[in-house]
């Protein structure tokens, strides 16, 4: 097995910039990003917002006037 240390020495020793921005840009090119954020607000935020759980707290008396 090899050495921790020897092992990030020797990634340094490579061109790891070029390495390190081609994973980058493979992720945000393979990752659906809008679905993901589009299905995450969907199930969280759209829910919370419909009429009836909305028109329940309006009518709600809170013990004023």
């Amino acid at each position: 097995m090899q050495d921790f240390a020897e092992f990030c020495l020797e990634c340094l020793d490579q061109p790891w910039q070029r390495c390190a921005d081609e994973s980058f840009e493979q992720y945000w090119t393979t990752v659906p990003m809008k679905e993901i954020v589009e299905k995450l607000l969907d199930t969280t935020v759209d829910p919370l917002s419909s009429a009836g759980r909305l028109s329940g707290l309006s009518t709600v008396d809170d013990g004023g006037s």
